[in-house]
Formats: structure tokens, sequence, C-alpha cells
């Protein structure tokens, strides 16, 4: 966590560290081992040490952070949920863990931390992050399932990665099959309850990659689902904030 959040492990610490892990090898010397680790580590430019060893690239530091909220879930999957603020590590926790083939080892400490985020103001991509992570169809659903329960139309993005937070989001509503449909169809495609202007850059964003995502998996039914808005939406003129009409035309053409 230390090397996520910015805060600093002095060398000594580091060093000691190191040794405890190096003690677990049939070397003697673990002290020594643990200072050649480090030298090794700053000559491949991994670290930088001056009164305390620091990563210079921030993913690196959450990639060794998540490694380590990993072991820590596999051995105790009813351990306390990081801070909202570490999402990006939980994102790196489940990429790993499903590279590792442990993910359903980790499975309710995620589903526990994706509700966690989906509470708290501003989080809901990042939920969305991880889930893709993980492509996991039961934790998508999970997640569609918990938004739907966070208040009507609660899709927001983060507006300093407006495209990647909107794919991640449509990603994880295609990962959850016809629950993610379902409830996309029913909180913002449905006609009668038209999306505001207020709200449509959002919503316009996230069906772009929706529809990019969908074209060639949607079911027939589905498809007549979707021909059945188009008459609605010309009648009303309610699809030109967020152009639902040309999204819609390459998937009902």
């Amino acid at each position: 966590n230390r090397a996520a959040t910015g805060l600093r492990t002095g060398q000594d610490e580091a060093k000691t560290l190191l040794e405890e892990k190096a003690s677990s090898t049939s070397l003697p010397n673990s002290h020594l081992l643990a200072a050649e680790a480090l030298s090794f580590y700053e000559w491949l430019g991994l670290i930088t040490k001056t009164e305390s060893v620091e990563f210079p690239l921030q993913p690196l530091a959450e990639v060794c952070a998540a490694v380590g909220h990993l072991e820590r879930w596999l051995s105790n999957p009813d351990g306390s949920l990081p801070d909202p603020a570490l999402w990006r590590v939980v994102s790196f926790v489940a990429a790993i863990a499903r590279r590792r083939g442990c993910l359903d080892k980790i499975r309710k400490p995620l589903a526990a931390y994706i509700d966690f985020l989906l509470k708290t103001p501003g989080y809901l991509p990042a939920a969305c992050y991880i889930v893709v992570e993980t492509a996991d169809t039961a934790l998508a659903v999970h997640t569609v399932q918990a938004m739907d329960n966070s208040g009507y139309r609660p899709l927001t993005y983060f507006h300093d990665e407006r495209v990647a937070s909107a794919r991640n989001i449509a990603k994880t509503l295609v990962i959850a099959g016809e629950t993610g449909f379902e409830w996309f169809y029913k909180d913002y495609l449905n006609p009668r309850y038209p999306i505001p202007n207020a709200g449509s850059a959002v919503v316009g964003e996230i069906l772009t990659e929706w529809t990019a995502l969908v074209r060639s998996t949607l079911t027939s039914a589905q498809r007549v689902m979707l021909s059945k808005v188009v008459l609605p939406y010309q009648a009303t003129g309610e699809g030109h904030f967020y152009r639902v009409l040309t999204k819609l035309s390459l998937l009902v053409p």
C-alpha cells in the first residue's frame, strides 16, 4: 500500500523485508542478497534509492501492492477492504488472480469491494474497470445488479478518462450478458423514459462503445427489442441528444 499511496519505505526497512524473503532460500547470507537485490532493481530502473526506496512508475507500484493484497485475500478472504482510492490496485489484483487461475478464491472480497465502490459517489467506473480485468460473467452480473440498486440511471465516467471509462462500463454490460442488456435497455434505451440533455454526453459515449462491442453478438430477440424503439425516437426527436438513432442504425439497419 505504501508504494501505491505515495508513502515512503526507508532503505533499511526495504532491506529487512527482502532479508525476510531471502531467509526462506538456501543461500547463507540473506543480508548481502537483500542489498544486491536492491542494487539490481535500481540498475533495472524499477526503483530509485535516496533516503528511501521509491517506484518511479506508479503502475509498477500498484502492481507490487496488488501482489501483496492478493496474498492477503487468499489467506483471509474476509479481511478488510482497501480504501476506494486504491481501486487501481484492486484492478491489478483481479488481473493477477485471473492469470493465476485463482479468481474463484477471491470472488467474495472482490464482490464486496465492488459493492463498496458503488456506494461511494463517483466510483462506479472504477468498479467496471475491476470487472473487465476479471472477464467474469458472474461478477459482471453482480455489478450490474448492484448498479441497479444504486439509484436510477447511475452511470457516470471519469472526466479525465472519458473514453477508457466509458469503454469499461460498456464492456461490463456486455460481459454481464442478458442481465447487462436488459438493464441498459430498461434504464437508458427505452424511449418511454427519454434521457434529458443534461445527462446525454455520458450516455452517448457509453452507447458508442456498447454498440461497437455488441454489434456482432446481439441475439435475434435483442435485435427485435431494439428495432421497436426506432419509431418512437423518430417521432419524438428525443434521440438527437446522444445520437441514439445513429447508433441503433448500426445494430438494426
